[in-house]
């Protein structure tokens, strides 16, 4: 116990150092099997965020069986084996091992320090279990405790602030207040540059990429998202080193400039993936999607369809990456409706648009969700079923103000607007025929479908 300054072992952890940590305790374990729960408690926390989770819950849950009877070695346990479940997206799992080890906090006999520390970092999965289920307004409040718990000068200083600081920034993001969520981005960023924590700052400066991509601040978001290709080489996080080339990819798309998303598809197609990760081999291929997509001659345009057919029939493995293709997919089926007015392609736009609102529910979408109900409309106006466009919008009324979703209430409104209208319109011309080239256009759903952005997901 007396090997361990905790101070230098929060600095590590702070620092990102973490491999420095698992190597000093796995020696010091070796021969002394009675360590400070506490130095125990950074070594678990450390071999975490080295992505060692599997590792991690094995020994943690062979510690628990020692542990019985220390409640501050039980309660560090109780912690770490929450925050592993979440990562593992075993969130009620989570959430009971949460409430478990908060439950023994008022029993704890040690330093106010180390307490505050500890009770911030269980409201911290409390808030982010919160954020999993799109509960943005108690994610955003449960933060806030923490801030006011470890006081101003603890929060400019340090990992945790930083960390806070961004979330908070993420849920502003996930509700669609780009104002906000760069506001408290850009906070965490001159805390993270302050701290040194690079895995942090990778995943701050790769947030306000999106948004600022999201906002039409194109070279704002090049130059965030670049740096965090370093801060990943540096950390060997190849996943996100994978996830920065894509969205470099996929923000040159947006910035119609074709030759650097043919040379980010380059990297991302050579990039190594050893551990055949998932979200890895999905950007691969919908960027190539996307980069197909993006060519100016429609029979190319066209080809991608094979490919994001396949790639909306996989398992979703990150949500916005799923309605980024579904997205692109349905823009795809609006424009081959268009030239052929072959009804076949509205049914099948239907059934897309249907499972985009499942998915963007399911994953706590919420931006996506009110945009693929306003597009779900839009298909209405096109069958000319104005009374079914109008209630999927008073539907995503209802859901942006219960969210506070303000920027997205006034594009609903706006939408309704454009209903009444028609129904004024089409009144007296029911009967009248019209091709669906001219519902089409009258439905604005290409326009909408190609200024559609996709938020990130919380995580």
């Amino acid at each position: 116990m007396e090997h361990f300054d905790l101070s230098l072992l929060d600095d590590l952890l702070q620092k990102g150092e973490y491999g420095q940590i698992v190597n000093k305790v796995d020696q010091a374990r070796k021969t002394n099997d009675s360590l400070n729960p506490l130095v125990l408690d950074r070594y678990y926390t450390a071999m975490r965020r080295a992505n060692r989770v599997s590792e991690a819950m094995q020994i943690l849950n062979q510690d628990l069986q020692m542990a019985k009877g220390n409640l501050l070695w039980v309660t560090c346990i109780y912690k770490e084996l929450a925050s592993c479940e979440w990562t593992l997206g075993k969130y009620e799992r989570c959430e009971k091992l949460t409430d478990d080890a908060m439950a023994l906090l008022p029993q704890l006999t040690i330093d106010h320090e180390n307490l505050v520390k500890l009770k911030a970092s269980l409201l911290l999965l409390k808030g982010i279990l919160h954020g999993s289920w799109g509960n943005y307004s108690d994610a955003i409040q449960y933060h806030e405790e923490i801030l006011e718990l470890i006081g101003n000068e603890y929060a400019q200083e340090s990992d945790l602030g930083g960390i806070v600081y961004n979330n908070i920034g993420v849920y502003f993001l996930s509700i669609g207040n780009y104002p906000k969520a760069l506001e408290f981005l850009n906070y965490a960023l001159k805390i993270q540059t302050k701290t040194g924590n690079l895995r942090s700052l990778g995943y701050n400066l790769l947030n306000l990429g999106i948004v600022y991509h999201l906002t039409g601040r194109f070279e704002e978001a090049e130059q965030a998202i670049i740096k965090t290709i370093d801060i990943w080489k540096q950390t060997e996080n190849l996943v996100e080193l994978a996830t920065s080339y894509f969205e470099l990819g996929y923000l040159y798309l947006s910035w119609k400039n074709p030759f650097k998303m043919q040379t980010y598809l380059n990297f991302l197609e050579n990039h190594e993936n050893p551990d055949k990760a998932l979200k890895v081999e999905f950007q691969k291929k919908l960027l190539r999607a996307l980069t197909i997509k993006a060519s100016e001659r429609l029979h190319q345009k066209f080809a991608a369809i094979p490919l994001f057919e396949s790639l909306i029939n996989e398992p979703v493995v990150n949500g916005r990456l799923t309605m980024i293709a579904m997205n692109q997919f349905c823009e795809l089926l609006m424009q081959e409706l268009e030239y052929t007015n072959n009804p076949d392609v509205l049914m099948e736009a239907h059934g897309l648009l249907e499972r985009m609102i499942q998915v963007s529910k399911e994953q706590s979408l919420h931006v996506s969700y009110v945009q693929s109900l306003i597009l779900q409309s839009k298909l209405e106006i096109i069958q000319r079923n104005l009374k079914r466009a109008q209630s999927l919008l008073e539907l995503a009324k209802e859901f942006a103000e219960k969210h506070d979703m303000a920027v997205l209430l006034q594009e609903v409104d706006k939408q309704l607007s454009k209903i009444r209208i028609l129904v004024r319109e089409w009144k007296d011309n029911l009967d009248h025929n019209l091709e669906f080239a001219e519902l089409l256009e009258q439905s604005e759903i290409l326009d909408y479908l190609k200024n559609i952005q996709f938020t990130i997901q919380q995580g």
